[in-house]
Parts: structure tokens; C-alpha cells; sequence
């Protein structure tokens, strides 16, 4: 018997079944004979994918908990993205139906005591009223529309403070408005018994992160001294300092830095360390910070490079007169102000950075 799919013969038979609404008929002769696609209406088309969604309510708040609302503070899944409801007092409005994307409101929840929130317009009315158009959130409060059905990995930031990850189940067509968001941002620095400011710093990282590689060759003259050549990888050896000002830091202007080049030889294990270098840099801004957010980041680029490294690198321990080079040199920063005061850090201390070049 044979296994060969039957084939309709394309006849006129065939053909006025096709067009008299004989679906099974038509989609066989089309997959089989394309040809007669224009006259007999074209193959079937698959249906289009749907993405299922629902939406995501809550509030990002302090270490007080809700009753410390962070306005303002972005909170995204990666693919929807909101700011948190800010609501202002001197702008607020008659709440009616005139399709601003975002206006200021007084609402009452039912309680009797009229609140005042930021009314946002929906991308798709959540009722048949026309309050439905519009979702109302207090202050802190986020409202993420359109998230695909499933886990979400919530997160929020603000003033350069990041939140650990919340994961949520999303329904479609349902709304989470359970979701509590904690955000612990740094209350600002103060100086004991002053109203001034502090100019505090505080370290955000360097790049390259793990500093600075060196290849260091020795040639040995007849003469008995010797050629001491460092190949630095990246060249020129320099280090991106990165730093910002915590809240409530007035910030400061830096206009230099003391660099203190310390070692420890391969054979002798003595510790050694050279006077500190200072280098003058062009005036560098930390600008100041709010009382709850961190400032604008800075950088720095700081030449740690020196002559100095190439007879640490081909150093001799002089009780056997054997070559000492160390594994690798730490390389200590402190910063200066332009006062010629030395930087501090949110605890009064002295801003140390430290990074290393590497012999390879």
C-alpha cells in the first residue's frame, strides 16, 4: 500500500469546492498548488502571539519603614520602569477627567480624610468609571503597568543608593499592590555641635581594578651595572580614582595627592617603603550632595608611574647581594584640598585609596 499523502487533483471540481467555502479542501489545494493562493484567498495565517501582563503596586520606603516614603526613587524590572510618586503641595488641582498624564490631587480612600497624591494616567482604564483612567499613589508609592506574566526581579535606587533585589509574581490581568520596596539610604554627615557642612569624601572605585601590570627587564652590563627597563600594561600607568560625596557633605575641590610606594622583597620579606611623592593635579570638583541623595561622581586620574619603580623592581638584598624584586608594590593615595589639607572620609579620617602594580 502506498504511504503518499493524497493529493486532490486540481480540477474544477476541486476548485468550486475551494471557493464555495470548502475550508478543508481550500487549505489542502493552497499548501499543495501555492499557485491558486490569489484566487483562493491565501494559507491561513497562525495567530498572533499575545504577551500576557499584569501590573505591580507598592512603596519604596526607608529604614522607618512605610511611614518613610522615598518620592522620586526609580524602581524598574528591567523592562518597565516608573519613578515613585512625589506628590507637591503647591501644586495641587481639582481632580476631574481632563487626561493629563500626571496631576496633583487631594483623594479620599473611603476613609473620610481627603490625602494628597499624584494621579498618573493608565495606558489601559483599570474600570468602566472615569476615575478608572487614572491610578492614585501617595507619596513613595510606584505603579508599574504592562509587566509580563510570571516572576519579576523588582528593584529601586536613589541619589546613587541601590535596594536589593524583590522578586514578585505577577497574574496576568491582576494587579500586586502588596509590594514593599525598603531603600536604607545614609542620613547625612555632621560635624559635632556646628550648623557647617562637612567636606567629606567618600571612595566609589578605581579602574583598572586590578591596577596596573609591569614587565620588568634587567640587563646586566660588563661593568657590572645593570639596565632596568618596565614595560607597564596599560601604558601610561595611570588609575581612575572615582569619588562622590555622601549626604549632607558639602563636597571639596582637590587640587593634589600624596602617593606612598610600599614593598616587600621576594627573598628577604623585608618590609620597605619610600618617602611619600606628592603630585599637583589640576583642580578637580566632588561636588556637594543633598541631605538624602550622594553627589555626582568624580574622577581622578592619578600617574602613579615613577622612575623610582625601576630600582624598586631591580632591587638587591645587600646582606647576599642577590636580586630582591617584590611580587608587587602597593601604591597608597591621600588626597589634598585646595587649602593644602589632607581629604577626609565620612568618618574624619584621613581618604586612603590603595592599588598595586603587578610584576608579571
Amino acid at each position: 500500500m502506498s504511504n503518499k499523502r493524497y493529493l486532490p487533483a486540481l480540477t474544477a471540481l476541486t476548485l468550486i469546492a475551494a471557493l464555495a467555502g470548502c475550508e478543508a479542501e481550500r487549505a489542502v489545494i493552497v499548501e499543495n498548488y501555492p499557485f491558486t493562493a490569489p484566487v483562493l484567498g491565501g494559507r491561513p495565517k497562525p495567530s498572533p502571539f499575545v504577551l500576557e501582563t499584569g501590573n505591580i503596586k507598592g512603596i519604596v520606603h526607608g529604614k522607618e519603614g512605610p511611614g518613610q516614603p522615598i518620592g522620586m526613587a526609580f524602581v524598574t524590572t528591567g523592562s518597565v520602569s516608573a519613578n515613585a510618586a512625589n506628590p507637591q503641595p503647591d501644586q495641587v488641582e481639582e481632580d476631574v477627567d481632563n487626561n493629563k498624564l500626571k496631576a496633583y490631587v487631594m483623594k479620599d480612600f473611603g476613609d473620610g480624610n481627603p490625602v494628597l497624591v499624584e494621579r498618573r494616567k493608565r495606558e489601559k482604564p483599570g474600570g468602566p468609571n472615569w476615575e478608572d483612567k487614572y491610578v492614585y499613589l501617595k507619596p513613595g508609592e510606584f505603579f508599574l503597568e504592562g509587566v509580563p506574566d510570571g516572576i519579576a526581579t523588582l528593584s529601586a535606587s536613589y541619589g546613587g543608593v541601590n535596594s536589593q533585589q524583590t522578586m514578585v509574581e505577577v497574574y496576568k490581568s491582576n494587579t500586586r499592590a502588596d509590594i514593599k520596596i525598603p531603600l536604607y539610604i545614609p542620613g547625612p554627615v555632621q560635624i559635632e555641635n556646628s550648623d557647617k557642612p562637612p567636606n567629606v569624601v567618600d571612595f566609589v572605585g578605581t579602574t583598572p581594578e586590578t591596577g596596573i601590570s609591569a614587565t620588568v627587564q634587567i640587563k646586566v652590563n660588563d661593568d657590572g651595572t645593570r639596565d632596568i627597563t618596565v614595560d607597564y600594561k596599560p601604558n601610561p600607568p595611570d588609575i581612575n580614582v572615582y569619588l562622590k560625596a555622601p549626604p549632607g557633605s558639602a563636597g571639596t575641590v582637590i587640587k593634589g595627592l600624596n602617593i606612598v610606594y610600599s614593598w616587600s622583597g621576594i627573598v628577604s620579606k623585608k618590609y620597605n617603603e619610600l618617602e611619600p611623592i606628592f603630585i599637583p593635579i589640576s583642580p578637580i570638583v566632588v561636588a556637594p550632595a543633598q541631605d538624602t541623595a550622594y553627589g555626582p561622581q568624580s574622577r581622578i586620574t592619578v600617574p602613579i608611574g615613577s622612575a623610582l619603580i625601576q630600582s624598586v623592581f631591580g632591587a638587591v638584598d645587600p646582606a647576599t647581594n642577590q636580586p630582591d624584586p617584590p611580587p608587587l608594590i602597593v601604591c597608597t593615595m591621600r588626597f589634598v584640598d585646595e587649602n593644602g589639607f589632607e581629604v577626609l572620609d565620612k568618618s574624619f579620617n584621613p581618604l586612603e585609596v590603595a592599588t598595586i602594580l603587578r610584576r608579571l
